[in-house]
């Protein structure tokens, strides 16, 4: 689980990849998480600190994928298989 400039949290569950987006409720005046993004990977996650780039290395293959800083929706940019 890492969180990306404070406002996009990203987490791995049993069988998804699953973003976050911190949301501000006027009226209970409190933060609250609300899920809206969910990638299909089964896999490990990697993220490094002040990188635009989510790696996400299943069985097979390895994903690279952007992350749009306007929305911060992921978008793939690279796949490659897996040898180890």
């Amino acid at each position: 689980m890492f969180l990306i400039k404070e406002t996009c949290l990203v987490c791995r569950s049993s069988g998804n990849i699953l973003f976050f987006k911190r949301i501000y409720d006027e009226k209970t005046e409190k933060w609250y998480w609300t899920q809206y993004h969910k990638l299909q990977h089964k896999g490990l996650l990697y993220f490094i600190k002040g990188n635009i780039r989510i790696n996400i290395t299943t069985d097979e293959k390895i994903f690279f994928y952007l992350v749009n800083n306007a929305e911060y929706t992921p978008v793939l940019e690279n796949v490659m298989y897996n040898h180890m």
